[in-house]
């Protein structure tokens, strides 16, 4: 863990350096199941490194979505001696095939064998799962027993018993079944509840791993809606109805424009920018503090409503004042809802806390080729994405390989091409002053002047000495 795990990226999200780290994810109370997606968002020692990124863009994505979440039903079915004896199932934290055992029907089947015992009129229901006690429960005579966990089940619920003699487990059963798929109805709320049958708007199919389940719809209008989800038996047969659940997808405020620096250091940066369409939209502005990731979690500061361009003086740099990096976005907010934009402005700071002009993308070195002894020629690519200020020219650096390469002045600079799919393409060449191992480095440099940050090298070998003469003996053929 060479840097600390950071925070702030907001809820559900996590950001962290390359190589090994670790990082800890607080979830919501309601949390039952998780699904954690790691995902490798750069190079650390690279200015284009972005840790928001991922999560801004997760934001942008899913803002005019929307996820319905349930939980399987299951089917109780008794079976055996204890069928007549035993009614009223209630199971509670059922997992398939953890605390039930797999039946051959499938992954939407599963069985639990049931014992009954009475020890001078003291009763006991035992379930188990294969030959795993899961749960049990007694009581004197008659009437309702209640279950508790076995082993660590997690299994409990209840059941009514009526005695008529002990049953082994080899005896009798409860069957369980769960849905094969379900079928996912949401219209408008003009046409609420839904009726059936009716072609649901989509469909979801049960992968017998978990009982709890959630789809997320692809982009839809805003609006009110109903929503039920109707399960589909194995055998193929949808349940007749479903309680219906209402929800909103709020109409959001379109985005401000043209976020950008506009002065001042560290200590007091000044921003800009044009003013949302929607008519009466607020803003919230988020930051960074030095080099963090965007604190979505609470707003540094808020704008009020207006028109044409505006512009707003950040807090002080946590962290500051550099050298390093902030990240600052403007969200427009309108009848309470906050619009999702992904555009976060990246402001670099010198180590006094004044701004560093902006820097191309650090490029990537695409081939090395070396010609007429001791010629080195780059192809180096400039990848434009979310770069702060586009490339324009290719500078290249050669020093020994023992020596550090002095970035100062080049020795070849080539003007980087027209961008074409987000990249373009410089050849640049120079002459090596010696023989041997030489280190190469590439950086790009903007129309103003400022280069990327980049510290990759590579290493090539150039030599201007020619080879020995080849020995060469020739005969006559016989012909």
């Amino acid at each position: 863990a060479d840097a600390p795990a950071e925070a702030g990226l907001g809820a559900g999200s996590l950001g962290f350096p390359a190589r090994f780290a670790e990082a800890a994810l607080a979830l919501p109370p309601e949390a039952e199941d998780v699904s954690v997606h790691v995902e490798d968002l750069g190079d650390w020692a690279d200015a284009a490194y972005d840790p928001d990124f991922g999560a801004l863009a997760f934001e942008a994505a899913t803002a005019r979505q929307w996820t319905l979440a349930w939980h399987a039903p299951v089917e109780i079915h008794a079976r055996g001696a204890a069928a007549a004896a035993l009614s009223g199932w209630v199971l509670n934290g059922l997992k398939r095939f953890s605390n039930c055992a797999p039946s051959a029907g499938g992954p939407t089947r599963a069985t639990l064998g049931i014992e009954v015992r009475d020890a001078a009129g003291v009763r006991s229901v035992t379930l188990y799962a294969g030959a795993a006690e899961v749960a049990r429960g007694s009581r004197s005579g008659d009437g309702a027993v209640a279950l508790a966990e076995a082993n660590g089940s997690g299994l409990s619920g209840s059941v009514t018993l009526a005695y008529a003699g002990d049953v082994a487990p080899a005896e009798a059963a409860l069957d369980l079944r769960w849905p094969a798929s379900y079928q996912l109805h949401v219209v408008p709320e003009a046409d609420a509840p839904p009726s059936f049958p009716r072609t649901p708007e989509a469909t979801f199919d049960d992968d017998g791993r978990s009982n709890r389940f959630a789809y997320t719809s692809p982009a839809a209008e805003p609006g009110s809606y109903s929503a039920a989800v109707l399960p589909v038996s194995d055998t193929g047969v949808p349940a007749e109805s479903a309680e219906a659940a209402a929800f909103e997808l709020p109409a959001l405020p379109a985005p401000p424009a043209d976020l950008a620096y506009s002065g001042g250091d560290a200590d007091a940066t000044e921003l800009s920018w044009t003013a949302s369409a929607t008519p009466g939209a607020s803003y919230r502005v988020y930051d960074s503090a030095l080099n963090g990731a965007v604190n979505l979690a609470v707003p540094a500061a808020t704008h009020a409503a207006g028109s044409g361009t505006l512009s707003l003086t950040l807090p002080a740099l946590g962290g500051g004042p550099g050298p390093g990096v902030r990240r600052v976005l403007v969200r427009a907010v309108a009848d309470g809802a906050e619009e999702r934009n992904a555009e976060a402005l990246r402001i670099e700071y010198d180590a006094d806390g004044a701004r560093v002009a902006p820097r191309p993308n650090v490029p990537r070195i695409r081939s090395i080729e070396v010609s007429g002894g001791r010629t080195v020629t780059v192809k180096a690519l400039a990848f434009e994405d979310r770069a702060a200020a586009p490339s324009a020219s290719a500078l290249l650096y050669m020093a020994p390989v023992d020596e550090a390469i002095d970035y100062g002045t080049p020795a070849g600079t080539e003007e980087f091409g027209e961008e074409v799919g987000g990249v373009r393409e410089a050849e640049v060449a120079a002459t090596a002053p010696g023989d041997g191992w030489f280190r190469v480095a590439v950086r790009a440099a903007a129309a103003g002047g400022a280069t990327d940050a980049g510290v990759g090298w590579e290493r090539v070998f150039v030599s201007a000495a020619a080879p020995a003469g080849a020995s060469v003996v020739a005969r006559a053929g016989r012909g």
